[in-house]
């Protein structure tokens, strides 16, 4: 048995050593807390990673993949063998003029809008574009039948005697934009697929600023002329598995109406399949989105501030309730699934 004093200093000692095991504890803790911060940080759409020397890149993409039912493109197999005949095709009874096919720059290629127009059409170019000119052709006129013309909205409509009501194709500028930037790099740079995610970076940073201000005037820079929206054509609807062969029918209603010939009704389905392609319709499936390398993201600040800028144009189209009603859909959607990608490069 010790002394009363002895009792004490080992009680002391006791008291000294949990102590320092508690410090420790707490120490290991708060070390371990911005390392859990850096690697996980979350939302029900968002997941990002911290590299050394880098900023968060975003992973989103790939769980919203993951998500995702598989694709079952079964029912198109015997699409493959498909093609429309316009001669023994249904024709309205108006006299055939061509129509406008609005698109703000890039938003929508040559080649997607030719093939969609070819195919629900069954003529050989029923779809062209204003600025291609050749012996023969000019501003859309010219080599066999035109239904289509796709022009930007910097054309003057008044000056051509083509139909008096136009498709305006809208895409959500926060996917749009990107889309965009890869189609120019494909057709002046020779890209094949997607820009790489560091070029995309550069191009956003350096460029998206003005993406609100364009789908702004690509939307509404005709309602001062003599042709009228005759349908607004919502790329998003198109391109989705359950929503696009809709979006056909309307189109194949209008083209109809037109007094264009029109694949049969029995047949949008594969009519779509064919224009769209197992590729596109498999990555927008998966990432909404028409390439499958990665999502483009954007920092805070740009969506931040492109969502309020967005807010502002549907204001100044309140008039206007399906396009109204479009926008209200993009900004609603890409406050929840726009991904944010603070890389520094």
């Amino acid at each position: 048995m010790g002394s009363e004093s002895s009792k004490r200093s080992y009680s002391y000692a006791d008291k000294v050593r949990q102590r320092k095991i508690i410090c420790i504890c707490l120490s290991a803790l708060l070390a371990l807390v911005p390392l859990l911060s850096s690697q996980i940080r979350g939302s029900s759409n968002s997941f990002e990673i911290q590299l050394p020397g880098t900023g968060p890149v975003s992973l989103s993409h790939q769980i919203e993949e993951n998500k995702k039912q598989p694709l079952d493109i079964s029912p198109f197999e015997h699409c493959a063998d498909f093609k429309f005949n316009a001669a023994v095709a249904p024709v309205g009874e108006v006299i055939t003029k061509p129509i406008w096919f609005i698109a703000a720059p890039n938003r929508v290629s040559n080649s997607l809008h030719s093939t969609l127009i070819n195919t629900m059409t069954g003529l050989g170019s029923g779809g062209k574009n204003f600025i291609a000119k050749s012996s023969g052709l000019k501003h859309c006129i010219g080599k066999g039948q035109t239904a289509t013309c796709l022009a930007s909205s910097d054309v003057n409509p008044d000056q051509f005697d083509f139909y008096g009501k136009a498709i305006v194709h809208v895409r959500n500028p926060f996917t749009g934009f990107p889309a965009s930037y890869n189609l120019k790099s494909q057709l002046y740079r020779g890209l094949e697929g997607q820009n790489p995610i560091e070029e995309w970076r550069k191009g956003r940073d350096d460029w998206s600023y003005g993406m609100i201000e364009e789908f702004k005037t690509a939307v509404t820079a005709w309602t001062a002329s003599k042709v009228d929206v005759g349908m607004y054509l919502v790329h998003e609807d198109l391109y989705d598995i359950e929503k696009g062969v809709e979006a056909m029918k309307k189109l194949r209603n209008f083209l109809f109406e037109a007094g264009f010939p029109v694949v049969p009704e029995e047949d949008l389905s594969c009519a779509w399949y064919n224009t769209l392609g197992n590729e596109r319709i498999t990555n927008y499936h998966n990432h909404g989105y028409e390439y499958g390398d990665y999502v483009p993201a954007y920092t805070k600040a740009q969506k931040v501030k492109y969502l309020k800028e967005l807010e502002e144009v549907k204001k100044t189209v309140e008039n206007d309730m399906e396009l109204a009603g479009i926008i209200d859909r993009y900004i609603k959607e890409s406050e929840t699934e726009t991904d944010i990608d603070e890389f520094i490069v």
